[in-house]
């Protein structure tokens, strides 16, 4: 099997199928990826058995053909090659893949692509279609309260729906709460609720530019359409928390902040909140107190202006918790919504209605 394609192309296609590859598995052969010339087209497939992904390239070749390549090495080789045209030259006989650019050369063992797992199909029970944009920016804002305790597979994703023509999402790992929630036009009634590990969430969002993106479900599993890529998941199984009982319907006290100040305040006073991250948030009538202690290293204060409704209150949080919430906002202003030091507080965007943060807070002394 004779490939030849640009550096530049085959490097952006194995750099984002690597992602896919197994890093743990007893299987040899899913340490590789998977070439696949047939009409005209190089099919690259990757998986782990539970998220799988493929890039399609418009090639040159001289026949059909297919084998399995180290992935690791095959991505840093190619990374490395001049810009420059690179020849691929796979014989199955031998069990060697030459990698011509210029004056290099490479050779390399293939793995035979009998053994490579067959790619999952994607014909699916519902599709829709969303703009990359959308699903991207919506990722990307819940994806810091997803959970890392891989005890609790349920937190560990992000629960998906499309309802009544609206796009959500949320993640929660018990301590905040993130929901992202957008019209999608097109969109029926109860046409999806799933809940998508957040790794392959997180690399639709890596990948997906401004076209439209198709998303299918079939039985166990989800997939992404985009362009030349494809991105197949198991879904995880088991009940999403009932968030919604968290969400307050009205709150005391309403705090409007410039964001980008809040955020380096909140930075610049949790450096002397080295044992548990906490710090405490004092709001008076015109400005909100930050301030933070570490027993026998110090302590830190520090003064906003804010625009202040309702009481006054003394409210901790953990710092980085707040820091990854207001992160996730691009608004100039926020609002800080609570109730009493003892229940959750949220932020939000002050113009938009589409995304809101909720945090639990530290019981303070």
């Amino acid at each position: 099997m004779k490939i030849s394609i640009t550096q530049g192309e085959l490097n952006t296609a194995l750099q984002t199928i690597q992602k896919a590859v197994s890093s743990r598995s007893i299987l040899p052969i899913l340490s590789g990826i998977l070439f696949v010339v047939e009409d005209g087209y190089l099919n690259l497939c990757s998986t782990d058995l539970e998220l799988s992904m493929k890039y399609r390239l418009p090639i040159s070749a001289e026949d059909a053909d297919a084998a399995v390549l180290p992935a690791r090495l095959m991505g840093d080789v190619v990374k490395n090659l001049p810009d420059a045209k690179v020849e691929l030259d796979i014989d199955n006989k031998s069990g060697n893949v030459r990698i011509t650019c210029g004056s290099s050369l490479f050779s390399l063992k293939a793995f035979s692509a009998e053994d490579f797992p067959k790619f999952p199909e994607t014909k699916a029970e519902k599709t829709i279609k969303v703009p990359g944009k959308k699903i991207s920016s919506a990722i990307r804002q819940v994806m810091k309260a997803v959970s890392k305790d891989e005890t609790r597979p349920v937190l560990c994703g992000i629960l998906t729906t499309i309802d009544k023509g609206r796009l959500k999402m949320v993640a929660t790992d018990s301590y905040r709460l993130s929901i992202n929630e957008t019209a999608v036009d097109g969109a029926k009634a109860d046409d999806m609720k799933v809940i998508i590990p957040a790794r392959c969430m997180d690399e639709v969002s890596k990948i997906c530019g401004d076209e439209d993106i198709e998303i299918g479900l079939a039985k166990n599993q989800v997939y992404f359409k985009m362009n030349d890529t494809v991105v197949v998941s198991r879904l995880i199984e088991g009940n999403f928390p009932p968030y919604q009982q968290l969400l307050p319907d009205n709150c005391e006290t309403r705090v409007k902040l410039m964001k980008d100040d809040f955020l380096a305040s909140l930075r610049r006073v949790s450096l002397l909140a080295q044992n548990n991250a906490l710090i405490k948030i004092r709001i008076d009538k015109e400005k909100v107190q930050l301030s933070a202690m570490t027993a026998d290293v110090g302590s830190a204060d520090e003064a906003l202006p804010a625009e202040v409704a309702g009481e006054g209150m003394e409210i901790a949080f953990n710092a980085q918790y707040l820091i990854d919430g207001l992160n996730s906002i691009s608004e100039e202003q926020v609002y800080l919504e609570l109730n009493n030091p003892l229940k959750p507080g949220l932020v939000r965007p002050a113009k938009a209605q589409d995304f809101i943060y909720l945090v639990m807070p530290v019981r303070i002394g």
